[in-house]
């Protein structure tokens, strides 16, 4: 277990994710990005469903979604907002970072979940 520096509570899978990250990076430069884009995918899956019940962030994720085109991910995120959104004392700067990927990818989502939700982009630093 890798606890949070300040808060105690377990970031392993986000160690995890990182590394899955830097896996797909040194393969992409070596050639191999498309296969390890695909293999990477299932485990990558899981730590999001994972992230939806534990505190640790994805953030490190978004880049490869808004700038790389790993849209694979976005469904799973689709059902990564609406859970965190109703815990935002717990959840404000992993609503932020989501709110900020679909900023860039599909805002009108962002603002269907706020609305259903009654909150505002201001509510989460916006």
């Amino acid at each position: 277990m890798i606890q949070h520096r300040l808060y105690g509570y377990d970031e392993t899978y986000k160690h995890v994710l990182y590394a899955f990250i830097s896996y797909w990076a040194n393969q992409s430069d070596a050639g191999k990005g498309e296969q390890a884009r695909k293999a990477i995918f299932e485990p990558v899956s899981i730590i999001i469903k994972a992230s939806n019940a534990q505190l640790f962030q994805i953030k490190g994720l978004f880049r490869l979604v808004s700038k790389k085109g790993f849209v694979e991910y976005i469904p799973l995120l689709k059902e990564h907002l609406p859970i965190l959104i109703k815990n935002p004392e717990d959840n404000y700067w992993r609503i932020h970072d989501v709110i900020e990927l679909f900023l860039n990818v599909d805002s009108n989502f962002v603002l269907q979940i706020l609305k259903k939700n009654d909150k505002k982009l201001s509510d989460f630093g916006f």
